[in-house]
């Protein structure tokens, strides 16, 4: 298991370092994260604009262009 600490009021970009999956039978635009839980504390966002919720999705090819914070 891989952890990220973030002090409070920091931005951090996930990396596939930290949020990576793979897939032989799709790549990386087709292979979807889906978040289902409530974030607890901070958030995330996607091209550092879009609230990202409980139900939302972003692939790993968002992760890997660096699209997710």
């Amino acid at each position: 298991m891989m952890y990220v600490f973030i002090l409070s009021g920091e931005t951090v970009v996930l990396r596939r370092t930290e949020l990576g999956f793979m897939d032989e039978e799709d790549n990386d635009q087709r292979l979807r994260i889906i978040l289902n839980s409530y974030i607890a504390h901070g958030s995330f966002k996607y091209k550092a604009a879009r609230l990202l919720q409980k139900g939302s999705s972003f692939t790993q090819q968002d992760v890997n262009d660096g699209l997710i914070r």
